[in-house]
């Protein structure tokens, strides 16, 4: 019977192993480490030398708080920090009369007590007070004090005293 022997390859049975996690169960975790690293990189917030940051909570309609620089912080993801600087700044008035050149405004131009026209130039150091910025924000979304308050009450005071 040696001779009339025919070989046959019988295939070894595989069994199919179930996967341990489901692959619907995997993208679900993935998109919430996902979400979970975006969060939580919207919750750290930086304020640098000579600023404030003011948290606003715009879901409340509320200032929540400030934080005085400088320093890392924390905040909710979906309130959003405005910075406003508390350095002293300057603001300069002045006009060139040979060339035309000017600071960030022109020179105040007024009359004196005899009627002469003349012009001054003055430069003013300022800086906002780190503990009022709530009240300067209120009055002032826009950020804009320098230009809506600041420069005309500067310019009406010096056209008074002149």
């Amino acid at each position: 019977m040696s001779g009339d022997e025919i070989p046959v390859r019988v295939p070894v049975q595989y069994r199919r192993v179930k996967p341990p996690v489901s692959p619907l169960l995997i993208v679900i975790l993935v998109a919430l480490a996902f979400f979970a690293i975006v969060a939580a990189a919207t919750m750290v917030e930086s304020v640098g030398v000579g600023e404030v940051a003011v948290i606003v909570d715009p879901l409340s309609g509320s200032i929540v708080g400030t934080v005085k620089g400088p320093r890392l912080f924390f905040k909710a993801p979906w309130q959003y920090v405005v910075k406003i600087s508390v350095a002293i700044e300057s603001l300069d008035m002045w006009t060139d009369p040979r060339t035309g050149a000017r600071g960030e405004w022109p020179a105040v131009t007024c009359l004196t007590k005899d009627g002469l026209e003349v012009h001054v130039d003055i430069t003013v150091r300022w800086r906002v007070d780190p503990d009022r910025v709530v009240d300067l924000y209120k009055s002032y979304p826009d950020l804009r004090w320098e230009t809506r308050t600041l420069a005309p009450l500067l310019r009406e005071t010096v056209r008074d005293i002149l």
